[in-house]
C-alpha cells in the first residue's frame, strides 16, 4: 500500500440509536469515530423509479489503513456524500480495509 494513494480525507461516523414516541428504534445522529485518509473511487453506478422517485444508487470503494471496530451499521463521509458501508475486506496482509459502499440520492 503506498500513501501517496490515499488523497482522500474521509469521516466515519456510527449511528447514534434511540427511541421514537412510540418506542421503535431511531437513529439520533452520526458521531465521530475517526477521521483518516482514505483512496475513493466509483466502482459502478444504476439508475432506478422507487416509490415514483428516480433514484441514483452508486457503488463506492474506499480503502482505508487497517483499523479494528469498522462494522456495516457505519457510513462514509466523502465531502457531501454519505456513503453506507455494505461489505468490509482486509486487503493486503490486514495492512488496508476495502469498504464497499452504497450512495443513495433522490434525483429531482
Amino acid at each position: 500500500m503506498y500513501a501517496g494513494s490515499m488523497r482522500d480525507r474521509v469521516r466515519i461516523e456510527r449511528p447514534l440509536v434511540g427511541k421514537d414516541e412510540h418506542g421503535a428504534p431511531e437513529v439520533l445522529g452520526w458521531p465521530l469515530v475517526a477521521e483518516v485518509w482514505a483512496e475513493v473511487w466509483d466502482h459502478s453506478g444504476a439508475e432506478a423509479d422507487r416509490d415514483g422517485q428516480r433514484q441514483e444508487r452508486r457503488r463506492t470503494i474506499v480503502c482505508i489503513r487497517h483499523r479494528s471496530g469498522i462494522d456495516a451499521t457505519m457510513r462514509i463521509v466523502h465531502g457531501t456524500r454519505q456513503l453506507q458501508i455494505t461489505g468490509i475486506a482486509e486487503r493486503e496482509r490486514r495492512q488496508k480495509l476495502e469498504l464497499t459502499c452504497e450512495d443513495f440520492n433522490a434525483a429531482v
